[in-house]
């Protein structure tokens, strides 16, 4: 699978790569903001973010029940953050679309739960990444 990947990294272009995932952070990172959630980083990456939930919202449960009722499979933290944070992944290899069907189920989950994100907006973010394809 490492040649596999390391092939298509090479056909795709690095710089082409590197977009994808700035574009990626810069999508999900805002649609969280209207999701209710902050960056725990400063500077979030490219590849993955840590995002603070709602006070009051059990990351552990939440990812649990996003896994069972979405099929969307995400982190949470450890140690200290456990229960705290999500992390999630978006190395340029999914399709915008991919990306924005998990931005759906975390808002509709959060609204099953009596969050009230702006969910809408949110949604919105990820349209900048509606062209994108997956690359696998």
């Amino acid at each position: 699978i490492l040649k596999y990947t390391l092939d298509t990294l090479k056909k795709t272009g690095w710089e082409r790569m590197k977009r994808r995932h700035r574009e990626s952070s810069v999508a999900i990172t805002e649609a969280y903001r209207y999701l209710g959630m902050k960056s725990l980083s400063l500077r979030p990456a490219s590849s993955v973010q840590a995002m603070k939930v709602a006070p009051g919202c059990d990351s552990s449960s939440f990812i649990e029940k996003l896994a069972k009722r979405y099929g969307v499979v995400i982190a949470g933290g450890q140690g200290e953050l456990k229960g705290k944070v999500i992390r999630s992944g978006y190395t340029g290899l999914y399709s915008g679309n991919t990306l924005s069907l998990a931005v759906r189920a975390i808002g509709e989950l959060l609204q099953a739960e009596g969050y009230a994100p702006e969910f809408e907006s949110a949604l919105a973010r990820m349209e900048p990444l509606a062209g994108q394809k997956d690359i696998f």
